[in-house]
């Protein structure tokens, strides 16, 4: 009786601790970043997921969501941690008791939680409990009503987003249609137009399906009621459904639906082949599920709440770009398809390079996907959503994520392909639509070696171009173009012709300048805002910011004049030698010049190694880190641009950094103990922080599987083949890396 008793003890606790251990998918908030600037999104979805489910309030933010606001309903589509015009908020689903009222705002909710799949919330004002779920191309809805006779689903076909009229990218209605096809069916479509990147008209199809049916239903057209009405057709209006029940006491009822970017039928395909049953908890467990399978290829030793920044900073990672495979409306292809590339400006530097280590496959998809765009429309899309190109916000930056996974080794692309899709964009001028596609401002950037004050953007577009052309250089004398080659690694250096040593600030000298089409330097060159902004006319100084008529975008030109990522060691030459440019980092980091919210600035903190100095690198990584993330809802340090700040969190939490476009991982400073990255193929590469502390954060020596290592970066294979990082911490600055620096361009040219 009492080994009977042991076991059964012995049992319970095995069963306990299973329990009890958090899984990584279970430290994901998907409110992290819901406030402040980073405009994520909370809804329920999947890795790459067609269907972005999430509450819609008055007055939203770019993503549809405002903490603590007012919902006015859960709609389908959405993108995360974007700035600008909004985008998308399609077929939009709202819970209801009592007479309609289509003029009706919304409801304040309480209870409200999420995790990665799901989200709930109880609205206030209809005494309604509302939870969401997914699946890649379908939603699912469950609402929990009181009693009631007069209980009802509505389904806002018409139904976007418009968030203000920033730079003229507010969407706009081109028609919506909806047909009820049974009392518990219901199919139909929204097309609307422009959003951020002013886009050609996208349509979003629907069919959905109640697990009850309804008592009675009817349908709008332009906020005018139809009851028992079955059709609401095209006429460039707003039309809807609704479907009215009576309801018992805490009655469940259930809606799914699909979408489509082909046809209601093949929503109704897609619904049908994602969420054949009516299992909300079962459709809610495989999507954790998902998300697990995913998150769990880094495993980090840490505390709870650094868990938490971790894997929610990953989770933001996979949100965009979107597979939408299968879904293309332009032309039929058996390429993979993705769409919502938000920017790759953003993406490039930080989410690309994480999903070519984790999973390479889908960035080879991703690729192949983009190469199918450009031979099919002619350009290469530099950002894309609802189905269009634009916006392109600085270089040719697709050039940059087609080299990195070039020279990381990326398998399945047709690169002969790329390197013409790179030349298109160098050669070619888009047109009058410059910030659509292609490179702008190439009239000048061709022929004098710059771009001038003639055309926006014209600091930052020639730093790009510069590095754009040094991946085309590469890229080609990988492939045997070396006539292409030796073109293009002259251009490399085309920063330089914008280099003014002479400006001085802060005690630094040399800086990226304005400069006229015939070769002056323009000293008095002003930039006109906004009517938004002011309309204030500004004198050019090396603080000044703008957006697209600005000399640089989103920057200035103390955090630009460090982007040179191909040429650090020449940049550092320009800046007067190693000691000035020490002195200049430690005057950018120490006077809050640095921005980690903005991209450009990204590698930054890691320009301390190419001058031997790595103990400042990791000195300022760590501030940064501790600083700028927490668990909190506005942890994120401004837009969370597609998961870029999720990502840069996730390298130099563990410890190293990529430069993207390169070969190169560049270490920092790890914040956790031990990390390990599972990678395809079963292999492991780890990485271990001996004696890490708080005041232990500069590495005083280190080892690549059990031999000593001196030099402050590695390679790709090096993490592929699998292997072992040791770092051993000390909480003073050592000597380690300061002879064996990164690679530069000016090493072999």
């Amino acid at each position: 009786m009492k080994l009977y008793k042991l076991l059964i003890l012995s049992v319970f606790l095995i069963s306990f601790t299973a329990v009890a251990q958090k899984r990584p998918v279970d430290y994901v908030d998907p409110f992290i970043g819901t406030e402040g600037e980073g405009n994520v999104v909370p809804g329920a979805t999947l890795p790459f997921g067609m269907v972005k489910l999430s509450p819609d309030c008055k007055g939203h933010s770019n993503s549809g969501y405002i903490s603590g606001g007012i919902i006015e309903g859960f709609s389908h589509t959405h993108v995360s941690g974007t700035g600008g015009g909004a985008k998308y908020g399609n077929i939009m689903v709202k819970p209801w008791i009592g007479e309609i009222d289509l003029e009706d705002e919304g409801s304040a909710y309480s209870g409200e939680d999420a995790s990665a799949g799901y989200y709930t919330a109880f609205l206030e004002k209809q005494q309604i409990k509302a939870e969401l779920t997914v699946a890649h191309n379908a939603g699912m809805h469950r609402y929990t009503f009181p009693k009631s006779e007069h209980a009802s689903i509505l389904i806002d076909a018409g139904h976007f987003l418009f968030f203000g009229d920033q730079w003229g990218e507010a969407q706009e209605l081109v028609g919506s249609e909806i047909q009820i096809l049974s009392d518990t069916e219901v199919q139909g479509y929204c097309r609307v137009r422009h959003g951020w990147n002013f886009g050609g008209a996208y349509t979003v199809y629907f069919y959905a399906k109640f697990d009850k049916a309804a008592a009675s239903y009817g349908t709008w057209k332009a906020d005018k009621l139809h009851e028992g009405i079955m059709t609401q057709p095209d006429s460039g209006e707003k039309t809807g459904a609704w479907f009215s029940f009576s309801t018992s006491e805490k009655e469940k009822v259930q809606l799914k639906l699909g979408i489509s970017f082909l046809s209601s039928l093949k929503a109704k395909q897609n619904l049908e082949e994602s969420i054949p049953a009516w299992g909300f908890d079962q459709i809610r467990n495989v999507a954790a599920n998902q998300w697990d399978d995913l998150l769990s290829k880094i495993q980090i030793d840490a505390t709870d709440e650094q868990k938490t920044v971790f894997y929610t900073s990953l989770y933001h990672a996979y949100l965009m770009p979107v597979d939408r495979t299968g879904e293309n409306p332009k032309w039929n292809s058996d390429a993979p398809y993705y769409d919502d590339y938000y920017a790759i400006w953003d993406t490039y530097r930080t989410p690309h390079p994480l999903m070519t280590i984790l999973t390479p496959q889908k960035q080879v998809d991703m690729i192949n996907s983009l190469l199918d765009i450009y031979q099919h429309e002619g350009y290469i899309p530099d950002a894309r959503s609802g189905n269009d190109n634009g916006r392109t916000q600085g270089g040719s930056d697709v050039d940059i994520l087609i080299h990195d996974a070039f020279v990381k080794g990326l398998k399945g692309i047709d690169y002969g392909l790329a390197l013409e899709s790179m030349l298109k964009n160098a050669e070619v001028p888009p047109g009058d639509d410059e910030r659509k596609e292609g490179r702008g401002g190439l009239k000048d950037y061709n022929s004098i070696g710059y771009i001038s004050t003639d055309f926006e953007r014209a600091g930052s577009r020639t730093l790009e171009y510069s590095y754009c052309d040094y991946c085309i250089a590469d890229l080609a004398k990988a492939l045997g173009e070396n006539d292409i080659y030796s073109k293009y690694i002259k251009k490399a250096d085309n920063w330089l012709n914008l280099w003014d040593y002479g400006f001085k600030s802060h005690g630094a000298t040399g800086f990226i300048m304005p400069r006229k089409s015939n070769g002056e330097w323009h000293r008095n060159f002003t930039l006109q805002h906004r009517e938004a902004d002011g309309g204030k006319v500004e004198v050019f100084d090396e603080f000044t910011r703008g957006y697209w008529e600005a000399f640089f975008y989103e920057s200035n030109s103390w955090e630009y004049s460090l982007f040179v990522p191909h040429n650090v060691k020449r940049l550092i030459q320009a800046c007067g030698g190693k000691e000035a440019f020490v002195s200049r980092l430690d005057t950018f980091f120490g006077n809050g010049f640095f921005q980690v919210s903005n991209e450009p600035g990204f590698l930054t903190p890691y320009l301390y190694t190419w001058a031997g100095r790595q103990d400042k690198t990791a000195h300022r990584i760590k501030e940064i880190l501790k600083n700028n993330y927490n668990a909190k809802r506005d942890g994120i340090p401004g837009n969370d641009d597609s998961g870029s700040m999720g990502a840069w969190y996730v390298f130099n939490s563990m410890g190293f950094y990529p430069n993207a476009g390169q070969d190169v991982y560049l270490i920092g400073s790890p914040l956790f103990r031990k990390s390990a990255i599972k990678l395809p193929g079963g292999k492991l590469f780890q990485i271990e922080a001996k004696d890490l502390s708080d005041k232990n954060v500069y590495i005083q020596s280190a080892t690549l599987d059990g031999k000593k290592l001196d030099q402050t970066w590695f390679d790709h294979k090096t993490i592929v083949d699998g292997g072992k990082l040791v770092l051993k911490m000390g909480s003073n600055p050592s000597n380690w890396g300061r002879t064996s620096t990164p690679p530069s361009l000016s090493d072999n040219h």
